[in-house]
């Protein structure tokens, strides 16, 4: 056991001088690109690239310093981060400071430049103030363990589920075509979908781009993938980080920091890429990701609960109803966020349908409540569970390794 994880750790810290190489070209990418780019899409691709280079080179330097400390046998201290409250403040100025830039700054190079620090700012902040405030109420990890199910989340949890939501996309899809193409005239449709499809003229007007969305079949592929599919997977795939450390696992308050820990790893991450989809709201892109962040680290959190009663109560069958638990959540997430999103596109599309506006608004307005009423109830389960599981009592021992050398808490 001892040379395994001996390999591991090396593996670990090969893997960040690894990321801290590829976060360096990314990072002289975003410095130069501006100058010599000035495609209309600059900001995006630089906002994308500094997201990049900051993700990659923080869990770089994390993982390279904690993994050659660990190989040194250098103990690591309790996780205590700076209050989350600061974190909130940092969040609204970066909002307020960003949301200016981009609605005054006219030069398109400045924006590039200026505008991608203030995005990973408050891009990160939703995920790393919710972890502050259970690491603060718990105090049940290392900033070792806790590094390393951060990383999990932000890099191989979301590189597995992106692998398996394209081919379960690519399943769904050619069943359903499969189906379709069995139909009266459905191969012809599907020949006309196609030829449309390579015409960017057809795909920018928002009126195709809405019958298409809209159309039966499109609507169960959204559905099954963003609703069931991705669900399923990302809760089965941020959830293995408590697993990979479950050698380790001392207690519920641990278990629930470090599925909190991985959540934040996938929230934080999938926040810096999706500010580059919507700059037009960005602020607002942004307030909605404190919900979105919430609901990653709610649901891992009760996944890790879930782990610490198969691996220590012997009880397999609650691991199951956590993971029923947290898809559950995910689920009705997506899906409200689906309900706001297909009807705008629809209001879009048919600004002169009456009818069709008034519907396409009062199923707006109801998603966001519902997303805003789940949000308040994940807050309050967040509260509870770390009220529940409390701070470990002195003695309790924090190991960085699986033995022989024990961190005790005062």
């Amino acid at each position: 056991m001892t040379q395994r994880l001996r390999v591991l750790k090396i593996l670990t810290l090969v893997a960040g001088l690894t990321l801290i190489s590829g976060g360096a070209s990314c990072a002289l990418l975003y410095l130069f690109l501006p100058f010599f780019y000035h495609g209309p899409d600059v900001l995006a691709t630089n906002l994308t690239l500094a997201s990049l280079a900051a993700l990659t080179l923080t869990l770089g330097f994390t993982l390279s310093y904690q993994a050659r400390n660990s190989l040194k046998g250098r103990p690591s201290s309790t996780f205590r981060p700076p209050s989350p409250w600061f974190i909130v403040l940092v969040f609204f100025l970066c909002l307020i400071v960003g949301q200016a830039m981009l609605s005054l700054l006219a030069s398109p190079v400045l924006t590039s430049l200026a505008f991608p620090p203030l995005h990973v700012l408050a891009a990160v902040s939703p995920a790393l103030a919710i972890l502050a405030f259970v690491a603060r109420r718990t105090r049940a990890a290392s900033w070792r363990t806790v590094s390393l199910e951060v990383s999990h989340g932000a890099l191989l949890a979301p590189m597995g589920a992106l692998a398996a939501e394209l081919v379960a996309l690519l399943v769904v899809g050619l069943v359903i075509a499969f189906v379709f193409a069995l139909t009266p005239g459905g191969i012809e449709q599907l020949l006309e979908l196609s030829i449309n499809l390579q015409d960017p003229a057809w795909i920018e007007d928002p009126a195709n781009l809405a019958q298409l969305v809209l159309s039966p079949w499109a609507l169960t592929i959204i559905v099954l993938i963003f609703v069931v599919i991705a669900p399923l997977l990302e809760e089965f795939l941020k959830g293995l980080g408590v697993l990979l450390l479950g050698y380790r696992l001392r207690g519920e308050a641990q278990a629930l920091l470090w599925g909190v820990a991985c959540g934040a790893g996938f929230a934080l991450a999938e926040s810096l890429f999706n500010g580059s989809i919507a700059l037009e709201g960005w602020g607002a892109v942004m307030i909605m990701r404190w919900g979105a962040t919430l609901m990653h680290c709610v649901g891992t959190g009760i996944v890790g609960l879930g782990w610490h009663q198969a691996l220590a109560g012997r009880r397999p069958w609650r691991l199951l109803a956590a993971h029923g638990a947290s898809w559950g959540v995910h689920a009705l997430w997506n899906g409200a966020a689906l309900a706001v999103f297909v009807p705008s596109l629809l209001m879009v599309a048919q600004p002169q349908d009456f009818v069709a506006q008034s519907v396409a608004s009062l199923v707006v307005l109801s998603s966001l409540a519902f997303l805003v009423l789940l949000t308040i109830s994940m807050a309050i389960v967040l509260l509870y569970l770390t009220r529940r599981v409390g701070r470990p009592s002195s003695g309790t021992v924090l190991s960085d390794e699986h033995n022989p050398f024990p961190i005790k808490i005062p």
